[in-house]
């Protein structure tokens, strides 16, 4: 075997504690490369001729820094290393321990798995005197020490036992950050286009004109309204359908997709409106305008993972905003293979709830209209 000229055997368990308590111990010597220092220790705690053999295993805690690991990692993990449990007693809360995967670097980096596998295959070739029934050293029936330390091709994968079977999609957990944006782009292009519309027909003074014709105001408004709400329909659907078919947002209703849509949508326009009215040039209001409308989304960067319910909500009176909460909640349940469905609309995601959403943007949608009127 590899490792019969590093062993070293002792008479009791008693021998090999007061071999570690030597004051000679370790010996090094430097000129021949050699030391007294053992790595770890095997104690059979039955025959070996028993039904039930039951053995320890003793290693070295003080490991050097994981390379793996970053240095700032490092540094703060030090070279000591937790070893009794792969849970951390000290920080129980109501029975339960904290999970510390520094035993798991442990366990695997250590040579403690590779011991614990070539004990394990020794102790289930034995025979039931106790000893090795096969030849190991002519060859014959044998098991090479490559089948002793498993190195045998075989794949192993070491995870905290036990651990409920689950699924990373990347994909998934990266959209919380990624989705509001790119929703909010593919409907920022409408937006300016009616910014500018509206502009250009009080720079070409078309409302005046109407007006002297005998237009109602009302049906000035809901002009613009109805027709703008007509182009998001369309885009809404087309933006749900690949949502929903492209397994964007596979667990997600596709009628409250829409819903969504289209009150953000109802948002958006009086949100326009009310833009529209710090302009009087339209290529200017096409430019800034657009601009406007997306930088105030960053908003959404003032609220944190403890915000209370009402400060999302105030943040939520600017409809950008509350489309970008609205879409990390959603994200969030998706991302957990949830979703959202009508029974589950309610359930918040750090304060703040789809429902909340909702209601905030038919808020933001009432209020800005009244402003621009």
């Amino acid at each position: 075997h590899p490792w019969a000229a590093s062993a070293q055997l002792f008479d009791s368990a008693e021998a090999v504690q007061a071999h570690f308590e030597s004051p000679t111990y370790p010996d090094h010597d430097l000129k021949a490369n050699r030391t007294s220092m053992l790595c770890g220790a095997l104690i059979f705690n039955d025959a070996l001729s028993s039904s039930h053999v039951g053995y320890t295993l003793r290693f070295n805690a003080t490991l050097p820094p994981d390379p793996n690991l970053p240095p700032i990692s490092r540094l703060l993990m030090a070279s000591r290393i937790k070893t009794g449990s792969l849970v951390d007693h000290k920080e129980q809360s109501e029975g339960e321990g904290i999970f510390s995967s520094a035993g798991i670097v442990w366990y695997t980096q250590s040579g403690f798995l590779a011991m614990q596998r070539t004990v394990d295959t020794f102790l289930a070739g034995l025979g039931p005197d106790g000893r090795w029934p096969r030849n190991v050293t002519t060859g014959q029936g044998s098991v090479s020490g490559a089948g002793l330390l498993g190195e045998d091709g075989r794949p192993h994968i070491v995870v905290p036992f036990p651990t409920a079977p689950w699924q990373m999609d990347v994909f998934a957990a990266m959209m919380p950050k990624l989705l509001a944006s790119f929703l909010l782009t593919s409907l920022t292009y409408s937006v300016n286009r009616m910014i500018a519309a509206v502009v250009h027909e009080r720079e070409a003074r078309l409302r005046d004109g109407m007006r002297m014709m005998g237009m109602h105001p009302t049906a000035f408004y809901l002009s613009w309204i109805l027709t703008y709400l007509a182009v998001y329909a369309f885009i809404s659907l087309g933006v749900v359908l690949c949502l929903s078919l492209g397994s964007v947002l596979p667990h997600t209703n596709p009628s409250l997709l829409f819903l969504w849509f289209m009150l953000f949508a109802a948002a958006s326009i009086s949100y326009a409106l009310v833009i529209s009215t710090f302009f009087t040039k339209a290529k200017t209001a096409a430019t800034v305008g657009a601009v406007a409308f997306f930088a105030s989304s960053f908003l959404r960067h003032l609220a944190r993972p403890g915000s209370s319910r009402g400060f999302l909500r105030l943040l939520s009176l600017c409809p950008p905003v509350c489309f970008e909460l609205t879409s990390k909640t959603i994200a969030d349940m998706e991302s957990q293979a949830m979703g959202i469905t009508w029974a589950s609309v309610h359930i918040p995601s750090a304060n703040f709830s789809v429902l909340d959403g909702f209601g905030m943007l038919t808020l933001d949608a009432v209020v800005l209209l009244v402003l621009f009127v």
